[in-house]
């Protein structure tokens, strides 16, 4: 059955281009908004029409941030080859286990981007 209804025009409001995710740049990373909606991470096919010159976009996947985490989370999981829940690291026993780190920590020094780098506050 065939529905008289005229399509509705579909609103695109992309709110950040990530990249490519490809060499070919025919799958995109993006955040954009769909007909006025919540912006959602984007992850989509792309191509640009001989006919108009214009961006179009064709299927993929819409995720929220919570979804978008969830799945980092998952790929990390997934990624250092164990299927079990990554634990959190200890780094009482790290600075422990090197000799005079707590006492340099008080005394003003501290760590940095998660390596033992010791510099001035």
């Amino acid at each position: 059955m065939k529905s008289n209804k005229k399509k509705e025009e579909i609103t695109v409001d992309v709110k950040e281009e990530y990249g490519p995710l490809n060499d070919k740049e025919t799958k995109v990373f993006s955040l954009i908004s769909w007909n006025g909606a919540e912006p959602k991470f984007d992850i989509r096919t792309q191509y640009v029409s001989k006919k108009d010159n214009k961006k179009h976009y064709g299927p993929g996947v819409a995720l929220t941030k919570d979804e978008m985490d969830m799945l980092v989370a998952k790929y990390m999981v997934a990624d250092s080859g164990s299927h079990a829940t990554k634990e959190a690291v200890d780094f009482t026993k790290i600075f422990d286990s090197a000799e005079g780190i707590t006492e340099k920590r008080k005394n003003g020094l501290l760590t940095q981007d998660g390596y033992v780098v010791l510099k001035k506050k």
